[in-house]
């Protein structure tokens, strides 16, 4: 069911409800009514949450922490889906669930800004 869905996905990706409502621009009280099946969130908030945790909508509706421990490759480092977001800092994960919400042009922007930063760090001063 939706509302345990998202109970798992929020906690095993280490978030508050709070974080999570602030990303979706909703109030935390209405993020923790979809969590207690008072209400269900809308397509758009379905979809705003399937980008969010890196999944589809299909499997979002039928996650199970079994599904959870799914391995993914990623330029090589290795990683479980649900430790990812649990191990960065708080302003690290807002970063990422934001850059997990842009379009594909702004995520291309901001892998734009990122990788002169990086290459004027590697030239020698």
């Amino acid at each position: 069911m939706i509302k345990e869905n998202l109970r798992i996905l929020r906690e095993q990706n280490g978030l508050t409800q709070a974080q999570v409502a602030n990303v979706l621009q909703i109030s935390r009280s209405t993020y923790t009514y979809y969590e207690m099946g008072r209400t269900k969130p809308d397509i758009n908030t379905l979809k705003k949450l399937g980008r969010l945790y890196d999944i589809s909508m299909d499997t979002l509706m039928e996650y199970s922490r079994e599904k959870s421990s799914a391995v993914l490759h990623d330029n090589s480092l290795i990683y479980t889906s649900n430790r990812l977001m649990s191990e960065l800092n708080p302003r690290e994960q807002n970063l990422l669930m934001a850059f997990r919400l842009m379009g594909e042009k702004e995520r291309e922007k901001i892998m734009d800004i990122v990788q002169k930063n990086l290459d004027a760090k590697k030239k020698p001063e």
